[in-house]
């Protein structure tokens, strides 16, 4: 990530080597006339528009079907099915199912709440909704093939994330983390931070003011996020003492899992890899400009490579063993949540949709 950029050679050997083998390639990229506000992928990359508008394009980027919502807040992609949440007028929500492939609705569902905050999908053919109703915090479970509940639980608070396999969800605030289980028990464990959680498998991964790593219902390791001194990189971007505050001690953002490596970036601009087994941090990568305050994007892994949407706009790759940085690229606008990778490609949300390629 530093001193090295897709561009013109520079004098030294090194560089013009691994420029060359390593580039930063865009592979295509797709124009969205609606402002993204969330974009999911499986076997195809599925975003939804600020207006309500729904498209789903393949890996070679070429458009499969497009779909008007109307209004949706959120979406989800099961194993065959994208559900959008719609509604909310009057404490009425709709939950509509489309099919995966087509696009065609499958079924819409009312649903009474105050009020619902986010989808989850198994990808074994259930579907979570998190809700406010009756003055409590609520889970409820559909059937992904037509949208039928067949379960609820209360939750303690309103932050949650459900596992891959459905059958643990976690909720946490600032005093920590709660373990819930269908017809079981639930279980307090003490984080520090109040930030993102990431399910995959049997892991939890808490961020914040640092990595905690739950494996089943047991705390595997602890790591602590990292300071950075921005002085010099605030003068190189041309800021001063007026311009910016430096950002010293940073809040760690949602962690991406990929194999055996946990990828976490922060608001400094650091992108730090830690072994998922044992926590021992593998290599902590910098990027060249000052970091903006508007969110930390989520990095992706491809094959030797990590891509990494730095919060100034720039997309950084990585080599995934060392953490060297290879190359970077401006993006085309801010970008929007997370990297995915799709196939051979890695999409993210800029001013539309844009797939980035290494070598």
């Amino acid at each position: 990530m530093k001193n090295v950029k897709n561009s013109a050679p520079r004098s030294s050997a090194y560089v013009s080597d691994v420029l060359y083998r390593s580039p930063v390639r865009l592979a295509w990229r797709f124009s969205f006339d609606d402002h993204v506000r969330v974009l999911r992928v499986s076997s195809l990359a599925i975003a939804l528009g600020e207006r309500g508008s729904l498209v789903a394009v393949d890996a070679t980027g070429a458009l499969q079907w497009r779909a008007e919502t109307g209004s949706s807040h959120a979406m989800v992609v099961g194993a065959s099915t994208v559900v959008t949440l719609g509604g909310g007028v009057g404490g009425r929500w709709t939950l509509t199912g489309r099919a995966l492939r087509s696009g065609d609705v499958l079924w819409a569902k009312s649903i009474p709440a105050r009020r619902i905050t986010r989808l989850f999908a198994d990808g074994k053919g259930a579907l979570f909704a998190t809700m406010a109703r009756d003055g409590r915090f609520q889970l409820e479970r559909y059937r992904e093939s037509d949208g039928e509940a067949f379960g609820a639980m209360d939750l303690d608070r309103r932050r949650a994330i459900v596992s891959g396999d459905g059958q643990r969800i976690w909720t946490r605030d600032a005093e920590g983390l709660t373990l819930h289980r269908w017809g079981a028990p639930s279980q307090s464990f003490e984080v520090l931070g109040n930030g993102p959680m990431t399910a995959h498998g049997e892991w939890l991964i808490s961020t914040g003011a640092e990595v905690t790593a739950i494996r089943g219902e047991t705390i595997a390791w602890r790591a602590p996020g990292a300071s950075r001194d921005l002085t010099a990189v605030a003068a190189a971007d041309g800021l001063d003492d007026d311009d910016e505050d430096d950002i010293w001690d940073a809040d760690l953002g949602r962690a991406a899992i990929a194999d055996e490596d946990v990828l976490v970036a922060d608001r400094n601009g650091l992108l730090h890899a830690f072994d998922l087994r044992s926590g021992k941090r593998r290599w902590t990568a910098e990027s060249e400009h000052y970091p903006s305050a508007e969110g930390v994007a989520i990095p992706a892994a491809l094959d030797a490579h990590v891509f990494f949407p730095a919060s100034d706009e720039t997309l950084y790759l990585v080599d995934r063993s060392t953490g060297a940085g290879l190359a970077h690229v401006e993006l085309s606008g801010p970008f929007a949540g997370a990297a995915h990778r799709l196939e051979d490609v890695v999409v993210l949300a800029d001013d539309g949709l844009s797939a980035f390629a290494a070598g």
